[in-house]
């Protein structure tokens, strides 16, 4: 039996991911491409800038979202990387649990 302990990939998924915003922003990005700070924000009523921000910082370090490389200034669209991507049918089936 595996230990549901500190190391376990689930925990550290929910650690890195559970908090309101970052799975949102994820999915914002899936529908609507490679967008800019403001776009993300309009998307997203409710949300502080500050956060906004720190939740942007935290999925690039995670590797979960890149700024387009070819955009040499702190402009720069967001948008998935391959990682971020592969959360896609993670997000759609709690959206087809949720209609459930």
């Amino acid at each position: 039996m595996t230990q549901f302990g500190e190391f376990c990939p689930y925990n550290k998924a929910i650690e890195h991911l559970g908090d309101r915003w970052s799975l949102i922003i994820v999915k914002e990005l899936a529908m609507h491409g490679s967008r800019g700070f403001n776009a993300i924000a309009d998307g997203l009523p409710g949300v502080s800038r500050s956060v906004l921000a720190r939740r942007l910082r935290k999925l690039e370090e995670l590797g979960l979202i890149v700024r387009d490389p070819s955009v040499r200034d702190r402009l720069a669209p967001y948008r998935l990387a391959p990682a971020g991507e592969q959360l896609v049918p993670t997000l759609l089936s709690l959206a087809y649990w949720h209609k459930r």
